[in-house]
């Protein structure tokens, strides 16, 4: 696994999608932060719907 500033799990919102990378937006205390991660680096993925 390749870890993204020290971290190998991230919960967060699905912002978009391409070929190569997708990016979430992660909450870090009070604030927001959006990070790329490439999906060679994706091991497992859980997505559910907010209401």
């Amino acid at each position: 696994m390749n870890p993204i500033n020290g971290e190998n799990c991230y919960e967060g919102d699905l912002i978009s999608v391409n070929d190569d990378k997708i990016v979430i937006e992660i909450k870090i205390k009070t604030r927001r932060k959006r990070i790329e991660i490439n999906k060679n680096n994706i091991d497992e993925c859980r997505l559910s719907i907010k209401f």
